[in-house]
């Protein structure tokens, strides 16, 4: 039934928002987490092992308040993925989903190529990325489309496999200025005692 779903609602975006699925782009943490158990997704805290369980279940997000990583195994498109759904610090909200097809029974390049035509209708020819190292430009071929005007998907191939990185980037880059600040307001409390 998750298999179903998940194929009938993977790339059902709206025009205004980046969504991956039932997961959008900058909803609060327990929204998430509210949405996982109406719509039965057997989201955990972390997997350290591969588990494909099949349901929801409230054990495994025991204190959720104190993570913002949260993982589920899937079959998306008929291969066995990895969803990671991640969660800024401050104000709980989904900033990143990324998705994660390693293990293939078949053609690479055609599901590849099948991903990347679905992506093409809803948002327009891709673009090529190009990496910030020479290391990643030899090792993995980057492609993206934007979203909206601060989110975009990012799809990263290399050897290990094909993955898909929804990304809000006003939403990371808030994250980052609000972490910098609290560690300055700590250094500058803490000078006095030095």
């Amino acid at each position: 039934m998750l298999k179903s779903f998940i194929l009938c609602l993977i790339f059902s975006l709206s025009a205004f928002a980046c969504k991956f699925d039932i997961w959008k782009l900058g909803m609060p943490m327990k929204d998430a987490i509210l949405l996982a158990q109406e719509k039965d997704v057997p989201l955990m805290k972390s997997a350290p092992v591969y588990t494909m369980r099949k349901h929801f279940n409230w054990k495994y997000l025991a204190n959720y308040e104190k993570y913002r990583e949260f993982v589920y195994h899937a079959s998306l498109f008929g291969k066995p993925a990895r969803v990671k759904l991640y969660f800024t610090q401050e104000s709980k909200k989904l900033y990143q989903v990324i998705v994660r097809w390693s293990r293939f029974h078949g053609d690479k390049d055609e599901f590849e190529k099948t991903i990347y035509a679905l992506l093409d209708r809803k948002y327009g020819p891709r673009k090529i990325g190009m990496p910030s190292n020479f290391g990643d430009y030899v090792f993995n071929k980057y492609r993206y489309w934007r979203c909206d005007e601060t989110a975009k998907i990012i799809a990263k191939r290399n050897a290990a496999g094909i993955e898909l990185i929804y990304i809000d980037q006003s939403i990371l880059n808030h994250h980052k200025r609000t972490r910098q600040k609290k560690k300055l307001q700590m250094i500058i409390s803490d000078a006095p005692k030095l």
